[in-house]
């Protein structure tokens, strides 16, 4: 003898309504931890806070770029396109900052760059573990 089963009507609107409530919970929950993660939130309380990024060739300065704020202790890659309009070929094959806290982990140098030619620098640096507020400086030879 086989088993019966009765579905009652309910049970789909049931279901509707149990999708719906974690739906609304899984919202709920990622804006809080986007609330929380955020910098200068509660769970990241430490901040860096770049005003701008200064490029210098041998000491020159070369141009100053916007800044940028995120979380300390995390990485931040900058590209300059610098164009060697007046000099002639250009061997650029170090990157290196004197900003306290940071340091240079990669860089696409050496990177030659033809008089007349615009050569794409990208340099990605560690950032501070503690709250830190000012330039960047980024030096080529």
């Amino acid at each position: 003898m086989g088993h019966v089963f009765v579905r009652a009507r309910g049970d789909r609107a049931w279901l509707v309504v149990g999708i719906g409530v974690l739906a609304t919970l899984v919202v709920v929950i990622g804006g809080l931890y986007a609330y929380d993660t955020r910098v200068g939130g509660p769970l990241d309380p430490q901040t860096v806070q770049v005003t701008s990024v200064d490029w210098s060739l041998g000491g020159i300065p070369l141009t100053s770029g916007a800044g940028v704020a995120f979380h300390a202790g995390s990485h931040l890659t900058v590209q300059l396109a610098f164009t060697c309009g007046i000099c002639g070929t250009l061997t650029l094959t170090n990157a290196s900052t004197n900003s306290t806290g940071f340091a240079v982990t990669s860089s696409n140098l050496p990177l030659l760059v033809p008089a007349g030619d615009t050569g794409n620098i990208s340099v990605t640096v560690s950032t501070p573990r503690v709250d830190y507020s000012g330039p960047l400086n980024i030096e080529l030879n």
